[in-house]
């Protein structure tokens, strides 16, 4: 009975510990590979012949979905221990030229850039059907752009860049495929020709990383915009320009970890940045004017030992982050921190 106890005991754990095993496609050199994260480790599986310069997206643990360069194929995969199978092949619509993608129920939503003829489309895996997502007529006028797309437990927000005013659309997830309606939330700008990067969010912000130029020295920066979900009334950022003429830090990827906003920075490698309520104010500072409220960029902290160079932030969980950087030799190299 004690031996019997001890196998089962065993069989649990080891159960436990291929539950943890996750695919992710990652670039090494001047390739892309395909790891598994086990426990705190990433192992190398396979090369693959998926270009680094595509959009890739996992929609499951072992499923992985790829856009072609110039937008006009998606195919999705199914991931194994040893290779990359092609299940299925489709079509993008004409005119589509994708910037961003997201899958959730069974559904993909492409967010298409600045030259797209509609930049918000919607696929439904089962039916095979294609869903022109119409801007509201009131903020829908050429070279507006979905820059991305974040999604909560409820919700689907989609992210108008380039053309101000700059907007968020706020839309009901169980209204998919047919998403009608959006709440409009208009967002306050950061500076001239400001272009939206990036999006993610969890249960409590949404943070949007953006960069401004302008014909003055200090236009040129990047930008770290936060929101809160409850109201999107109050907010403010942080930008990374320096005093000295034509100079600030390259933030190139965010990610956000509880109360915590982690940014890659070529530069300095690894930022951090805590969240805290007295950040919010109900009334805005007399010294902003139409811009965003900012917060000095001395709140952020660099690790003392992270990469340089980061592309990109790859969250696994609320416990582990992949940073992907650049090497001296401009070849590609990861760090599971």
């Amino acid at each position: 009975m004690r031996v019997l106890l001890i196998n089962i005991l065993l069989l649990i754990i080891n159960f436990s510990v291929i539950a943890q095993k996750d695919y992710y496609l990652l670039p090494e050199n001047q390739d892309n590979y395909i790891y598994q994260r086990e426990n705190n480790k990433l192992i190398q599986l396979y090369r693959t012949d998926l270009p680094i310069s595509n959009l890739y997206e996992f929609y499951d643990s072992d499923k992985l979905l790829s856009i072609n360069s110039d937008s006009t194929k998606i195919r999705f995969y199914n991931v194994s221990l040893d290779s990359l199978r092609i299940v299925l092949q489709i079509n993008v619509p004409n005119g589509l030229k994708i910037k961003s993608l997201k899958f959730v129920d069974n559904c993909l939503l492409l967010g298409g850039d600045w030259n797209s003829v509609s930049p918000f489309y919607v696929y439904h895996l089962k039916t095979s059907e294609w869903t022109d997502l119409k801007l509201p007529v009131g903020i829908m006028f050429p070279g507006k752009a979905i820059d991305d797309v974040v999604i909560t437990e409820n919700k689907i927000i989609a992210v108008d860049n380039i053309i101000m005013p700059k907007y968020l659309l706020e839309y009901k997830r169980t209204d998919l495929p047919k998403l009608e309606n959006p709440k409009i939330i208009e967002l306050e700008p950061n500076g001239t020709y400001e272009s939206i990067e990036r999006a993610v969010i969890n249960d409590k912000y949404i943070v949007l990383l953006s960069g401004t130029a302008g014909g003055y020295p200090r236009a040129n920066s990047e930008h770290i915009t936060i929101l809160r979900l409850s109201d999107f009334e109050d907010g403010f950022s942080i930008s990374s320009r320096k005093l000295q003429k034509w100079a600030y830090l390259d933030w190139t990827d965010i990610a956000i970890v509880r109360n915590k906003v982690y940014m890659g920075c070529y530069e300095k490698g690894l930022g951090r940045f805590r969240i805290w309520p007295s950040y919010f104010w109900k009334t805005p500072s007399l010294y902003n004017g139409w811009k965003n409220r900012n917060l000095g960029k001395w709140r952020i902290r660099y690790g003392l030992f992270s990469p340089k160079r980061i592309i990109d932030i790859v969250k696994c969980n609320d416990n582990k982050l992949i940073l992907i950087y650049k090497d001296k030799d401009n070849n590609y190299k990861t760090k599971l921190r």
